[in-house]
């Protein structure tokens, strides 16, 4: 058989979304908290502070 019957449905299928958001303050801190609730699926981060 192959491999190649499952690499064209692999092709064919519809990418996953991605998507990257910016929260600022105490608001964006309450809709960052939202968001996870609403999502409840896997999430990642990265935080970072500027001067």
């Amino acid at each position: 058989m192959g491999v190649m019957p499952e690499l064209r449905q692999t092709f064919a299928s519809e990418p996953l979304q991605e998507a990257a958001y910016i929260y600022k303050g105490i608001e964006g801190y309450k809709n960052y908290r939202r968001d996870l609730l609403r999502v409840a699926d896997e999430a990642y981060f990265l935080g970072a502070k500027g001067l």
